[in-house]
């Protein structure tokens, strides 16, 4: 017959459809990886700041609540810190802290110093709360900052306490 065309009902795809798709994801895969890694670990130091203030004035609050001294107390060779209440040493309230957290197996923070306003470090690596959330570090000059770091990196996260009490998280100047 002259004149007739046939069609063939095309289902799915080709092969070398396929293999496009699939190069393309690759290459696309492989621009995201580092930027998503880059991001993941400055967002785990951010985290990290972010819990510690917020148990610097879980401390606080205990202290004010309680009627009882609390404090955090850092350990800084295992990069932990813990809530205990000072009439009790050693009684933690709530759980112990891990700073050196990892994400894909790398590590993700290092606590760098806990260091008073003249930049010394703190004899006995503890901030303390009186009855009146006020903070009543022996031998602390004002404001203490605690300083926490990416590994391999120059990223820093500050966490400030002032004599009040009041904390707040910001990057090094």
């Amino acid at each position: 017959m002259i004149g007739v065309v046939h069609t063939r009902n095309q289902q799915g795809y080709t092969l070398i459809e396929l293999m496009t798709v699939a190069a393309i994801v690759g290459i696309m895969t492989a621009i995201a990886v580092p930027s998503f890694l880059a991001f993941q670990a400055h967002r785990s130091l951010t985290i990290a700041a972010d819990e510690l203030a917020s148990d610097l004035r879980l401390a606080r609050q205990y202290a004010i609540s309680r009627s009882a001294r609390h404090r955090i107390l850092f350990d800084a060779g295992a990069e932990q810190y813990q809530i205990e209440r000072c009439t009790c040493p050693g009684t933690l309230v709530g759980e112990a802290r891990d700073l050196s957290r990892t994400d894909f197996g790398r590590k993700t923070v290092d606590l760098v110093s806990v260091k008073d306003s003249t930049g010394v470090a703190l004899a006995t690596p503890a901030i303390e709360f009186n009855t009146n959330g006020i903070v009543v570090s022996p031998g602390a000059n004002f404001p203490v900052t605690i300083t926490l770091q990416r590994p391999g990196s120059t990223e820093q996260k500050v966490v400030t306490v002032n004599i009040a009490g009041m904390v707040k998280v910001q990057d090094p100047a």
